[in-house]
């Protein structure tokens, strides 16, 4: 499971991105869902097309597509035809899409642990929004979370739109941002974090631009702020698939 950066000078990034997002949906198994009309069996695969939904265009720019725990559904960001984004969930099972009310020009959309909520960047702030409910909560400002990920510890891990800042997290109620890994290298971008199911450890992707080749790193950090360490090289951001895995996308394949 992949979601690609998107960035101009990430280029190759935003290329896998669409594949990433179908081998993701191939890959779905042991589902939890908590919508029952979405709901898979267990070591069921679900085979999808992720089309964006009528009258808008998908928007993958700044990392714009999640997928929930459970693997049943996608909340992706989608523009209209006046230009508007907007966030949607749509259903793997149903193949339909709904657009989430007061998501307005929001991006970076993630997930709750437990599914029943997700968060996203919207206004300079990171704010999280109740399913059900629809309670939009404000958590900390930031000017763009660059990937973001909620973990069952009860904090947000997010990078930044800028070179040279650390991965950082906040309360899913809300506090003080802190930084949870070491600044990186000069001209060096940290970004993609996805929790470990332990909910203190993270892999999140290193960047260092100008380089040719434009290989990158996933990294492993901990919410203990400990130095994080290099695990493999890889083209794009990586995520934790059950029962176990660590799945990337790497010179046209997935791994």
């Amino acid at each position: 499971i992949t979601e690609v950066a998107t960035k101009q000078a990430r280029l190759p990034w935003v290329v896998a991105a669409g594949a990433v997002a179908v081998a993701l949906v191939l890959w779905a198994q042991s589902f939890r869902a908590p919508d029952e009309a979405d709901t898979l069996g267990p070591g069921s695969r679900a085979i999808a097309s992720l089309l964006p939904p009528v009258g808008t265009d998908l928007y993958l720019g700044d990392s714009g597509l999640g997928f929930s725990p459970d693997g049943t559904r996608v909340a992706l960001v989608a523009r209209d035809e006046s230009g508007q984004a907007a966030i949607w969930i749509h259903s793997i099972v149903r193949g339909s899409a709904e657009r989430v009310s007061k998501t307005e020009e929001a991006a970076a959309p993630f997930w709750s642990p437990d599914g029943r909520s997700i968060g996203f960047n919207q206004d300079g702030q990171i704010r999280t929004l109740e399913l059900e409910s629809g309670l939009v909560e404000t958590l900390a400002p930031q000017a763009f979370a660059d990937g973001a990920t909620w973990g069952s510890s009860g904090e947000v891990v997010f990078g930044t739109n800028d070179t040279g800042q650390p991965i950082a997290a906040v309360k899913s109620t809300g506090g003080t941002i802190r930084p949870v890994t070491e600044p990186p290298a000069a001209n060096t971008h940290y970004f993609g974090p996805d929790f470990l199911p332990d909910g203190q450890h993270f892999v999140f992707h290193a960047r260092r631009y100008g380089s040719e080749e434009q290989i990158g790193q996933i990294r492993l950090g901990s919410l203990d702020g400990s130095p994080s360490r290099h695990l493999f090289d890889s083209q794009s951001t990586a995520r934790y698939v059950d029962p176990g895995f660590i799945v990337w996308w790497h010179q046209g394949n997935l791994r």
